[in-house]
């Protein structure tokens, strides 16, 4: 094992992680040597401290057992002065888990994702910059190429006739910690998705009466919310090919499951995007302008790109569409079973409807289809569900994975990448049969 020197490190964090054959593994302190048996599996224990970010002097190693050919990589975190010295950070309810102070950003703790649709409160919060406070009259701009430029107010969104549908989001970083090693960028485990329903106006109905100008190619978006990012002050923008932006289904929204959008989720009016990554519904909406030309934005063409191994100066692939994926929501990670049990989740892509879900109780040696819950909307998760009923007494390790109509299968890992987007590996928990 590699030795290194803690000292001058303050509230040291050691990780320990074994890959599985399900692409996932387990925090086992005490084979670290150094003290810390106090872990959680399949996460990081930090006592009386909140998500741990990585150290400066970037310790870390690999760690190999030729004997048995199980890979390990060992990952040692320290305290953010100033911001995880201290207290816990703190989430808005006991079904949050908290990633950064500020801006706020948070997950859904692992415990409050079986609802179908995910309670506003729970919903993951996912802000580069500040909440922006907008006034009561605040109008969206919409510009560009169009040959009659003009705004729309809330008031006036207010009486136009709306449409609902249930749509699934998922922020690009989702699981970002279970990379090996972990991307840059907050270190969400799975809990950045979420379902709601979502009322609003149909984008194409705002943007057609402007005259769209027949050379257009793309529709830019402007958030009110604004900060410093990579060394200058910039508004949070992000653009979408003009076919999407006019798709119906790409709507103006402002409610969220029946309730007007809280300032966390964009009030009082946002993009939602279906089968897009979260960073393309912007939140706190001002102005949209058509564009003639691609936009090379910060938040388009530098994040919210892969930097693969190996990749040099961009430009780089494009972060747009959210891949297959599922996870399992009941059991819980550790939790001690008796008799049949039902394994059940979720599972949903950006690139068309769920097909097939299968299962695994043997840590991917054997699968099993599940039974999916019916389900017309491609737009949103799919419930899925499988009784199990265990061979007997001890530890099992659990296993989804999904298909998409696309033919898209959910894999046993996921390619790394720098800033760790898109991490859509199979899902795997550890549970204790008594």
């Amino acid at each position: 094992m590699h030795s290194f020197s803690m000292a001058g490190h303050a509230a040291p964090c050691v990780e320990l992680r074994r890959i599985s054959s399900c692409g996932k593994g387990w925090v086992n302190a005490s084979a670290t040597g150094l003290g810390r048996t106090e872990f959680k599996r399949f996460g990081r224990f930090w006592p009386g401290h909140g998500a741990p970010a990585p150290m400066a002097t970037g310790l870390g190693c690999w760690l190999h057992n030729a004997a048995c050919s199980i890979k390990y990589q060992l990952t040692v975190w320290r305290a953010r002065p100033g911001i995880d010295g201290g207290a816990a950070l703190k989430p808005e309810n006991e079904f949050q888990i908290a990633v950064s102070e500020s801006p706020f950003c948070a997950e859904t703790d692992p415990a409050g994702q079986g609802d179908w649709t995910t309670p506003n409160e729970r919903f993951f919060i996912r802000s580069h910059f500040g909440e922006p406070e907008l006034a009561e009259d605040h109008r969206i701009a919409i510009g560009g190429a169009v040959e009659r430029p003009g705004s729309v107010s809330i008031t006036e969104l207010a009486a136009m006739e709306k449409v609902e549908q249930t749509v699934t989001l998922e922020c690009a970083g989702n699981s970002r910690s279970y990379l090996i090693p972990p991307g840059i960028g907050l270190q969400f485990q799975h809990g950045a998705v979420g379902n709601a329903v979502w009322a609003g106006i149909p984008l194409a109905r705002l943007l057609e009466p402007a005259g769209i100008a027949p050379d257009a190619v793309e529709v830019l978006f402007r958030g009110a919310d604004s900060g410093i990012e990579a060394g200058e002050h910039m508004y949070f923008e992000r653009s979408l090919p003009l076919a999407q932006a006019l798709d119906p289904h790409t709507i103006v929204a402002t409610s969220m499951d029946g309730q007007p959008l809280t300032r966390a989720h964009g009030y009082p009016v946002r993009l939602i995007v279906p089968g897009w990554y979260g960073m393309a519904s912007v939140k706190w909406l001002t102005e949209i302008e058509v564009l003639t030309e691609p936009f090379g934005g910060h938040f388009q063409t530098d994040a919210y790109t892969f930097i693969d191994p190996g990749s040099r100066a961009g430009p780089n692939r494009p972060v747009t569409r959210m891949a297959v994926k599922s996870v399992i929501t009941s059991p819980l990670q550790d939790e001690r079973l008796s008799g049949t049990v039902t394994i059940s989740g979720f599972a949903w892509s950006g690139h068309g409807a769920i097909a097939e879900v299968q299962v695994s109780t043997d840590d991917g040696a054997t699968w099993e289809k599940a039974n999916l819950a019916d389900s017309g909307n491609p737009r949103a998760w799919r419930r899925w569900e499988l009784p199990w009923q265990p061979s007997g007494s001890g530890h099992y390790v659990l296993c989804v994975r999904a298909r998409d109509e696309a033919g898209n299968l959910q894999p046993n890992s996921a390619g790394w990448n720098y800033r760790g987007y898109v991490n859509n590996a199979v899902h795997a928990l550890s549970v204790i049969v008594d």
